[in-house]
């Protein structure tokens, strides 16, 4: 499930496209999901397969179009 929030005058927005500085919450995404997003937004799949690794630690990646957190 993919959902898009941005921050508009200080209140979490839900919004039903991406824009420029907006935040993408993934929730149990499959793998046609991440190659989907991978494609469309650049990212690194290595990025959106490693938070579904149990033991992978909480970090952030600055990428140059995109921050991982």
């Amino acid at each position: 499930m993919k959902k898009i929030f941005r921050t508009v005058d200080g209140k979490l927005t839900k919004l039903e496209t991406p824009v420029e500085g907006c935040w993408i919450a993934l929730t149990n995404p499959d793998y046609e999901e991440l190659e989907r997003l991978s494609e469309e937004y650049g990212i690194e799949m290595d990025h959106l397969k490693a938070a579904l690794d149990e033991e992978e630690r909480a970090r952030i990646e600055v990428e140059e179009n995109y921050t991982l957190i």
